[in-house]
């Protein structure tokens, strides 16, 4: 991408929190955990322009096992 009237190549970061489809609990904070790590920043010293566009909506939990290896299949593979 680049960034309007500049041309210089950037990028743009979108967080998808969800646990839905894994067994454990904790993939719904991955994007904080890179936000918490500077991930922006970081790209942007190396020379990389990022932004960071928050996080979009998911489908939550329902607390019910599908098959007894992930949860939630339905709404995973949808």
């Amino acid at each position: 991408m680049t960034i309007p009237g500049r041309g210089a190549p950037w990028l743009a970061l979108i967080g998808a929190p969800a646990d839905v489809g894994n067994y454990r609990c904790g993939a719904a904070e991955g994007p904080q955990a890179l936000r918490a790590a500077g991930v922006v920043q970081r790209l942007t010293a190396k020379g990389t322009p990022a932004v960071d566009l928050g996080d979009v909506a998911g489908p939550a939990y329902d607390g019910t096992p599908d098959d007894g290896t992930c949860r939630s299949l339905r709404a995973t593979a949808a």
